[in-house]
């Protein structure tokens, strides 16, 4: 099934890089070289270290833990715990409001870029809101997306930047449970954790999820302490050609009696009941799409999303560039979902080897039912591989 109607391109960015490159610039930039007036803009981030290629004044930049680039509405968040760490690059409300203005006078169309779960410094400074497993511990990078605080804060943040940034849409991220092992910092782990005990140590056992499980007609408590008593048991051992079978739904629907199966049910019901709100919360406050990775039947048991339930409220589903050949993939894909969404491509550009082969790849993806495409990132590319997107804008649109 053939793309139909004009093709759209929207860019990942950072605010750190419109500022330094000086605002209008960079949207000049992003319009003229790139060919692109949709920009996903990061206003609340975890931790990385970045090489800028094309930033005049941090080509190397230490970020911040789980910052957000903006000025809060404090009376947002009167009914949670968490509060919102301003980054020590925003000056005052004009750091977020130079931007928008710089946006509409380039004609440039704003979605701002969330990573709810995904955050190193609210877990730290709230412990009771960080992802806890069966043998206790804390993940210092995962909220838990069923703690009733990490909800309440996630309603309050998404508010907040969808009014202050005038938002066209929403890009959103990590709004679910995560891998166990998802933002492991240098990780040292040199020998592999099964499949099925990976999936095990994503679980979280914190109060909320306990309460959640028990809700929805699962022994919390003994689920833990079973689930604990594998752990102990599966990783001191080197795991047999068997043990890194993947965790099937076969495997799942007999854990422990049936009782993880359970567990896992109830928590895709809450986690599920976020996204839905977190959508509701942004369009209220005048975002018209909703942007996001999507999730699959394979993912659920990972992440919680419910995809019969999250396929509908997504206006924008995104995908990986598919395997060779792409073309099935991208139409069975289309054809699976709403008649109204426009399903979008995943494209790295410094990954491919020229603006011919971007050019090919687009062109592929676009006549196979693409709509568009998003393209990672601004800051983190060159020059030349904006000029590159530019070029393949006449196979997009």
């Amino acid at each position: 099934m053939a793309a139909t109607g004009a093709g759209f391109a929207t860019i990942y960015t950072y605010p750190w890089d419109l500022h330094d490159e000086g605002i209008d610039v960079a949207f000049r930039t992003i319009v003229e070289t790139a060919g692109i007036r949709d920009v996903s803009l990061a206003l609340s981030y975890h931790y990385a270290t970045y090489f800028l290629p094309h930033n005049p004044v941090r080509p190397i930049y230490f970020g911040e833990h789980g910052a957000v680039y903006f000025q809060p509405q404090a009376e947002r968040y009167s009914r949670t715990t968490l509060r919102p760490q301003v980054s020590s690059l925003v000056r005052g409300p004009e750091y977020l409001s130079d931007i928008v203005a710089g946006a509409r006078s380039a004609g440039v169309r704003l979605s701002p870029w969330i990573p709810y779960c995904f955050n190193q410094l609210l877990p730290k400074t709230f412990p009771h809101a960080a992802r806890r497993d069966a043998l206790g511990n804390l993940y210092l990078s995962h909220l838990c997306p069923v703690n009733a605080d990490v909800r309440e804060y996630f309603r309050a943040l998404t508010a907040d930047v969808v009014a202050q940034s005038s938002a066209d849409g929403l890009m959103i991220e990590s709004l679910s449970f995560l891998r166990f092992d998802y933002g492991f910092w240098n990780p040292k782990v040199l020998t592999p954790i099964s499949p099925r005990c990976g999936l095990l140590l994503g679980l979280c056992f914190c109060p909320d999820c306990l309460a959640a499980g028990q809700a929805g007609g699962a022994d919390s408590e003994a689920l833990r302490a079973e689930v604990a008593a594998y752990l102990r048991a599966e990783l001191p051992r080197i795991p047999s050609p068997g043990d890194l079978a993947p965790a099937s739904e076969e495997w799942i629907a007999e854990a422990f009696g049936g009782k993880l199966t359970t567990f896992l049910a109830a928590r895709a019901e809450r986690t599920t009941a976020l996204f839905e709100e977190i959508v509701r919360v942004a369009r209220e406050h005048g975002a018209r799409h909703v942007q996001t990775v999507l999730p699959t039947r394979a993912s659920q048991p990972v992440s919680g999303l419910i995809p019969e339930r999250v396929w509908p409220l997504i206006d924008r589903p995104m995908v990986g560039l598919p395997a060779e050949p792409v073309e099935p993939t991208i139409r069975q894909l289309r054809e699976s979902l709403p008649a109204n969404s426009q399903l979008l491509v995943s494209l790295h550009p410094a990954q491919l080897k020229s603006e011919g082969e971007l050019i090919e790849v687009v062109r592929r993806a676009r006549a196979a039912g693409a709509a568009g495409f998003t393209f990672y990132n601004y800051g983190l590319i060159r020059q030349e591989h904006l000029r590159w997107i530019g070029a393949a804008g006449r196979a997009w649109r």
